[in-house]
């Protein structure tokens, strides 16, 4: 039986990916360059699975997969492609690299292996694809929101290139809002940074007066949903939104927050940091006819989840 291989693993997402598979008695493989990735679940995943194996190393790296573990690999989940806009306006070298040449990279092992691939891309990709001449692309990538949409959508290409003259097995997931516990302290993504505020008893600091509206989806749909599409031939050369369809307004989401964490904090709005754009919802009609799949857990069952992890971990002090 052949091993599976995630890059990026000791991300979140990684984590929960191979932990899942671990349970299910695949042999996984994982690497991680740890400019962001937790070693110390890594290290729990290592005395817990025997069959679980983790290098230490940079997809970016030539020569990275020149190692004998990687031989009986049949399966990639690639996802070290950062999504993170704060990622990426600090290191935006690091990010563009990890979603061209690391991809490349990732790619010719799938081609050498005969291995399945599934690409983590950013939905920005899609919107990057307005850029119609030289003028608009260098206003996109001015912003950092756009620049990562289209250092994703190269990455895309990669893979369709490959699939298209080496006959590489490639499917692409573009991942919406994903939550989950396991978060680190200086996350700025919206319901980690109000969970963060409310635990602590600070403000709840909203940007913007706090109408502009996004979508959540819980780390266990997301799994779900990555397995699925690895699984369905169907999905081969194909491109699948990943997310929920079910929109909250940035308020409603701190009230929420507040409400289950039990917290005093106080909403405050900080209207020199505007955020009014509304961001759109993911298609969810191809996974929904290709693989069944379809969100199940809701926003306010997400965060209890959350919370009571948390809690669990004595991560906060509430």
């Amino acid at each position: 039986m052949g091993k599976t291989l995630i890059t990026g693993v000791a991300g979140v997402i990684g984590s929960y990916l191979a932990e899942e598979l671990l349970r299910r008695g695949i042999d996984v493989i994982g690497i991680d360059n740890f400019c962001t990735g937790q070693r110390e679940f890594m290290n729990k995943l290592k005395r817990e699975y025997p069959h679980f194996e983790l290098v230490e190393g940079d997809v970016t790296e030539r020569g990275v997969f020149i190692n004998s573990l990687f031989l009986n690999v049949t399966e990639i989940y690639h996802l070290a492609t950062p999504r993170a806009t704060s990622f990426f306006q600090e290191n935006p070298f690091a990010a563009v690299a990890a979603y061209t040449t690391g991809t490349q990279n990732v790619l010719k092992l799938a081609y050498r292996n005969d291995a399945k691939l599934l690409f983590v891309s950013n939905p920005k990709a899609e919107m990057s694809q307005s850029s119609t001449s030289l003028e608009s692309f260098q206003n996109d990538i001015s912003q950092p929101n756009e620049s990562n949409g289209e250092a994703a959508r190269l990455g895309e290409i990669y893979c369709y290139e490959y699939m298209k003259r080496y006959g590489v097995d490639c499917k692409i997931i573009r991942l919406w809002n994903t939550y989950s516990p396991g978060f680190l302290e200086n996350d700025s993504r919206v319901i980690a940074k109000f969970i963060t505020q409310a635990a602590a008893g600070k403000n709840i600091t909203i940007f913007g007066d706090g109408s502009q509206t996004e979508t959540f989806c819980y780390i266990d749909d997301v799994i779900e949903a990555m397995v699925l599409t690895m699984k369905h031939d169907q999905a081969s050369g194909d491109i699948l939104e990943i997310g929920s369809d079910e929109k909250y307004t940035i308020l409603e989401v701190a009230k929420l927050v507040k409400k289950t964490v039990g917290s005093d904090s106080q909403i405050i709005f900080d209207t020199d940091k505007k955020e009014s754009v509304s961001f759109q919802s993911p298609n969810l009609n191809k996974a929904k006819n290709l693989l069944g799949w379809e969100p199940k857990v809701t926003l306010e069952e997400g965060l209890q989840k959350t919370i009571q992890s948390l809690k669990a971990k004595n991560q906060y002090t509430k």
